[in-house]
C-alpha cells in the first residue's frame, strides 16, 4: 500500500479495521470493524461471534457491542474455555488431563493462555 492509503486507513479506526478483517471469516467487506476483537478473549469475525453466541442467550451476532458487557463477556469466555478443556485440547502439554488437574500456576497459566493464541500454535511456538 502506498504511504498515502496507509495514512488514511490510520485516520479512521473504522476503515483500518474494515481494510483488515474485512472479506474473510464470514465478514463481508464492510464489517471488519463490526467484528473486531471484542469481549474478554478479543473474539473476531463474524464466523467466530455465531461459534461464540451458543455460550449465551444475548443474540451478540447482531449486536456485536454487546459482547462488550461484562455478563455477556464471561459467559463467552468461561463457555469458550470450558468447551475446549473438555475436549482435552493440548491439556496434555500443561501435564494435565482435565483442567482440574492443574499442578502448578505455570501450567494453569499456559492452558488458559493457549486457546487465545490458538490451539493450533504448538506449545514451543508459543513459548
Amino acid at each position: 500500500m502506498s504511504d498515502a492509503k496507509l495514512n488514511t486507513l490510520k485516520a479512521s479506526y473504522e476503515a483500518f479495521f474494515n481494510a483488515v478483517y474485512g472479506g474473510i471469516y464470514g465478514n463481508a467487506a464492510n464489517e471488519g470493524y463490526k467484528y473486531r476483537g471484542m469481549g474478554l478473549n478479543g473474539v473476531t469475525f463474524k464466523d467466530n461471534y455465531q461459534a461464540m453466541s451458543k455460550y449465551t442467550e444475548s443474540e451478540i451476532v447482531g449486536n456485536q457491542h454487546l459482547l462488550n458487557e461484562l455478563p455477556i463477556a464471561v459467559d463467552v469466555l468461561a463457555g469458550y474455555f470450558l468447551n475446549n478443556f473438555q475436549k482435552g485440547a493440548k491439556l496434555s502439554e500443561y501435564n494435565m488431563t482435565s483442567i482440574n488437574d492443574a499442578k502448578s500456576l505455570e501450567d494453569i497459566v499456559g492452558a488458559a493462555y493457549h486457546p487465545n493464541e490458538g490451539w493450533g500454535n504448538c506449545l514451543a511456538t508459543l513459548k
